[in-house]
């Protein structure tokens, strides 16, 4: 006669309780894994076509950081159309920035406006830039472009740009 084998738990995890927290515990330690392979590492690898996959992953992020590592690797024609769906990721169901991503949606414009007044576009830049701060008043950085593309169409001659209804000199873009 065949001897059955049995597993044996040591005592402690004998325990219902116990058996339960062991369960919830390989749960999260598994889904952890699950992210840190589809999310964390394409990411960190800057696999932004595989991260940008992952539905519990900031999209915004993900887009934005392919962006900027385009216009890093010279391939600045490809960002505007990344950006611009970074942008659209950054936005609620009432088509308004998500508070957690404020910070984010300020970074995502302030490159589009660069990289329209690369290109020339001073218009689009300056528009960019007041999106920029409508969402982060405080971006220091976009601030600085704001200020320095004003003060260059003001020496081109051509005037200062339409503001924002509401806004002022010392309060760009209605903020």
């Amino acid at each position: 006669m065949k001897k059955k084998i049995r597993l044996r738990l040591p005592l402690w995890a004998q325990h219902v309780g116990l058996r339960a927290l062991w369960l919830a515990f390989l749960v999260v330690a598994l889904a952890g894994a699950y992210r840190l392979n589809n999310y964390d590492l394409p990411l960190a690898r800057a696999d932004f076509a595989a991260a940008s996959q992952y539905d519990r992953g900031d999209r915004a992020l993900v887009l934005y950081s392919a962006a900027l590592a385009d216009c890093e690797q010279g391939k600045a024609d490809l960002a505007p159309a990344l950006l611009d769906q970074a942008y659209a990721a950054c936005k609620d169901d009432q088509d308004e920035i998500r508070p957690d991503c404020l910070a984010l949606a300020s970074q995502i414009k302030m490159l589009q406006g660069n990289l329209a007044a690369a290109a020339g576009d001073l218009g689009g830049a300056f528009s960019a830039y007041q999106s920029a701060l409508k969402a982060q008043p405080e971006n220091m950085a976009v601030k600085y472009n704001y200020e320095m593309l004003l003060s260059q169409l003001q020496n081109q001659g051509k005037g200062k740009p339409k503001i924002v209804p509401g806004s002022s000199d010392e309060n760009p873009g209605g903020i």
